[in-house]
């Protein structure tokens, strides 16, 4: 199930999920926050922070980062945009050279702080509220639909294949559950 809303999420958690946050910091004397976030096309971006800059206002407040640069989001002329860190997703990232703590974000409009339309977290978080509001299905998934024969035959001889066509797979509801 996806993550609640960062701003959603209840004081208490959300409290304890930053405390942890700056625990992890001092504990590794990480030297610099990532925050990073997946573009509309899905690659990912990033920029860094300071360690000693980075404050517990910025999990409610966000930071801001210039959204023209990011293909097929902002015009120069509203380009300002804000990516709130979700606590929940701290962990040290161990291929930079300084020790760097990484923290995946949400997009927010700057003002009304409302979710960025195009931000892929949340399009994924509607989509699944969809599914469940409508009866689809309890728990979206996607990917590849499983092979049951990609085991057994040997690698050199397995003969290439195409992606299924349709690559969301989803659990029915069975009559009468909610």
């Amino acid at each position: 199930m996806a993550p609640p809303l960062i701003t959603e999420m209840p004081v208490e958690t959300r409290q304890e999920a930053i405390r942890k946050v700056f625990e992890l910091i001092e504990k590794e004397g990480a030297q610099m926050v990532d925050i990073r976030f997946v573009d509309f096309l899905g690659q990912q971006q990033h920029f860094s922070i300071p360690a000693d800059q980075f404050e517990p206002d910025h999990f409610d407040e966000g930071v801001g980062f210039d959204g023209s640069s990011i293909r097929g989001w902002k015009s120069i002329h509203e380009s300002d945009m804000l990516v709130i860190p979700d606590p929940t997703t701290a962990f040290i990232d161990p291929f930079f050279q300084h020790k760097t703590v990484v923290l995946i974000g949400e997009i927010h409009e700057p003002g009304t702080l409302e979710p960025f339309q195009r931000c892929p977290r949340g399009i994924a978080r509607r989509a699944e509220q969809f599914l469940k509001q409508s009866g689809i299905a309890t728990w979206p998934t996607s990917g590849r639909k499983p092979s049951s024969s990609s085991s057994t035959m040997p690698r050199s001889t397995k003969a290439p294949t195409m992606p299924s066509t349709r690559s969301t797979r989803m659990k029915r509801l069975e009559p009468g559950a909610a």
